[in-house]
Order: C-alpha cells, then sequence, then structure tokens
C-alpha cells in the first residue's frame, strides 16, 4: 500500500483504500509472497506469508459511494473469479462496461477454479472477450482449444472484456 501511495500520489483523481477487492466485505487470508513487490495473493503460496486483510465486494464500494463504473483495470493474480462474483449487481445493471484484465491460468488452477469455466463464466455476464496483442490491438478470443495455445499452458494473456 505504501508503494501504491507514493506512485499514484501526484494524481488528484485517486483515491486509495487499502481493502481487497473479494465477493463480501470482510477479512480474507492474504499471501504476501517474500522479496515481492506483486504477486501477492489469496491463493496459498510456499514462499508467502498469510496475513489477514481487509475486503470489499465491489457491489458494496460502489453502492456506499453512489459510483458510476465504466471502466475496471483488475490484476489480482487469480483472485478474480472471487472479485467478478462481489460485481455481479455490477455486470448485470451495466449497459456499457469495460474490463481489462490480466489472465492468469495457473493461479485459477491453483485455486481449484477451471479456467475454461471462468471464461465462460465470463461470456455468461454478456462480455464479449478480446485479447489485448502486444502492439495493443485487440482480437476476439476464442474460447475453442483455448488450452492448446502457449500461454494458456505456461503464462498469461491481458484481455479486454466489453459490454
Amino acid at each position: 500500500f505504501l508503494l501504491l501511495q507514493k506512485n499514484t500520489s501526484r494524481y488528484k483523481n485517486v483515491t486509495l483504500v487499502q481493502q481487497a477487492i473479494s465477493d463480501q466485505s470482510g477479512i480474507i487470508k492474504f499471501y504476501k509472497i517474500k522479496n515481492s513487490t506483486g504477486c501477492h495473493s489469496v491463493i496459498p503460496s510456499d514462499n508467502a506469508e498469510a496475513i489477514s486483510v481487509p475486503t470489499v465486494s465491489l457491489d458494496d464500494y460502489i453502492s456506499r459511494n453512489n459510483l458510476k463504473v465504466d471502466a475496471i483495470k483488475i490484476d489480482i493474480e487469480g483472485g478474480e473469479p472471487l472479485a467478478f462474483s462481489g460485481m455481479e449487481k455490477l455486470f448485470s445493471q451495466a449497459n456499457s462496461l469495460s474490463v481489462v484484465m490480466e489472465f492468469l491460468p495457473e493461479a485459477l488452477k491453483a485455486a481449484d477454479i477451471n479456467p475454461l469455466e471462468f471464461l465462460q463464466k465470463i461470456k455468461n455476464y454478456g462480455f464479449d472477450i478480446l485479447q489485448i496483442l502486444h502492439n495493443a490491438e485487440t482480437k476476439i478470443l476464442s474460447l475453442e482449444n483455448i488450452e492448446n495455445l502457449d500461454w494458456y499452458r505456461t503464462g498469461y494473456v491481458n484481455l479486454l472484456l466489453k459490454k
């Protein structure tokens, strides 16, 4: 959080909230990777320290603060399914919404979540799923034979979800 404060201090339109996004407001175990400034997760890891952190669902946060949301950037190392469960009201009410997210199949598998089923759930929310290419262009991501793609087996991809 201190690093986030430092990196955003010059922006007047940024509100920092020291809570993890999850499916509900409360407390969750969070695994802080030793000697890392990133890759921390709600998914257990051998080289991580478990700490308890406060959580908020985005639906609760939006409602409490009377916000209109049209874009979300999310990169939470496999915690996306929990976060998305806490955004179902937003997803059902939004006519136009863009979400940029990192899709990390191995992290989902470590949490016993089938990555392909999670992508199908995203489609069921009404999103088109586009892969963000290295040149910043996008292409529709086909879920057919996705398990055969190199990044699916060994890495990650950035996705743009559009409603």
